[in-house]
């Protein structure tokens, strides 16, 4: 858990806290897909976040995304638009394994805190 955490990043001053989990990072600590989730949860407990964005690698092409909100801020509205889904502060989808999703994706997540 804690080599996951200590690769977060911030974004709108500190609001929004992003990472990536990759195949081998998995691999390494012989951790599981479900892994990603706890490790969501926890970047959602720093305090002054308000959004996590935390890409899970699914293969070369994919990567999963678990977002998560402290209950005001919908990012359900964010996995909608990538073809996903679920809860007001829990939601998910899947997007490209490549650096303009990831920006684009890391940018609906800054519109909502405008």
């Amino acid at each position: 858990l804690g080599i996951f955490l200590s690769r977060c990043k911030f974004l709108k001053d500190e609001r929004i806290v992003w990472s990536i989990i990759r195949e081998k990072d998995i691999a390494k600590v012989k951790g599981r897909d479900y892994d990603a989730d706890t490790v969501a949860n926890e970047m959602r407990s720093i305090k002054g976040v308000e959004i996590v964005v935390l890409f899970r690698e699914k293969n070369r092409k994919f990567l999963r995304v678990s977002l998560r909100s402290k209950g005001e801020i919908n990012v359900s509205s964010i996995a909608e638009r990538y073809g996903g889904g679920g809860h007001f502060d829990i939601a998910g989808c899947y997007i490209p394994n490549n650096t303009k999703s990831i920006r684009r994706l890391l940018s609906s997540a800054e519109d909502l805190l405008k």
